[in-house]
């Protein structure tokens, strides 16, 4: 059996996934932004696949948070 954290998704599943266009996340890659990637062999135009996990990751990591108040009552 599969595990699921293991499973690759292509661009245009995260691109659907994370509601943005494939544009946005070949941006991303190339400003160092986004979820973590894998290429697929050594060549410039390479296939680049994204681990499941890793997209989950981004997703809640990148989730604000609540500040507190650090001010006076």
């Amino acid at each position: 059996m599969e595990k699921f954290e293991n499973q690759l998704l292509t661009p245009q599943q995260v691109s659907d996934l994370l509601q943005i266009t494939v544009g946005t996340l070949e941006n991303w890659r190339l400003k160092n932004h986004g979820p973590k990637f894998l290429k697929l062999g050594g060549q410039h135009r390479s296939p680049v696949r994204y681990r499941l996990q890793d997209v989950e990751d981004f997703m809640f990591d990148d989730a604000k948070k609540p500040r507190r108040n650090t001010g006076p009552d």
